[in-house]
């Protein structure tokens, strides 16, 4: 015999919070608990003239190789659905999250203060597209925000 293939799908690893899940290939999985189907004898009705050996040799290979197709078919549809309903389990819950910056009996709240500093770029003629990188500087004694995008230093704005 020779070589051992390699498997052409690697582990797959998902991360969900701390804890780190590794699986198995599906298909290779799938193709250890498939049962393995022998080739079925194709039923004689006659035989036409002038055939051979070898002819009927041919149609049944070709039969098995049929059959064989239809079951490596029904195995990759199975490991499909094992690898989609998995996805389906592991689906990550969206949490909604706030940042609240208080300061002398002030809230400010960051994505407000983002989409103020977004809002202001488009005001002055840009694209939101076009913005690679946003920072905000907030100075709380003050009560104004100091936005920069893409390395450019924007007018400030009040944040109360």
């Amino acid at each position: 015999m020779g070589r051992p293939r390699k498997n052409p799908l690697p582990a797959v690893v998902a991360e969900k919070d701390t804890a780190v899940v590794e699986t198995k290939p599906v298909v290779e999985e799938a193709v250890a608990q498939a049962p393995e189907e022998e080739a079925k004898p194709v039923k004689k009705v006659g035989r036409p003239a002038g055939s051979t050996k070898a002819k009927t040799e041919a149609k049944k290979a070709a039969a098995a190789k049929a059959e064989a197709k239809k079951a490596v078919k029904k195995v990759a549809e199975k490991a499909e659905k094992k690898l989609a309903e998995g996805k389906k389990t592991r689906a990550a819950k969206n949490t909604e999250t706030a940042v609240i910056i208080q300061f002398e009996g002030k809230n400010i709240e960051t994505k407000n203060v983002v989409e103020t500093a977004k809002e202001n770029w488009v005001a002055s003629g840009r694209r939101v597209s076009s913005i690679k990188s946003l920072e905000v500087y907030i100075n709380v004694t003050e009560g104004m925000a100091y936005p920069v995008i893409n390395g450019e230093a924007q007018n400030g704005f009040s944040c109360h």
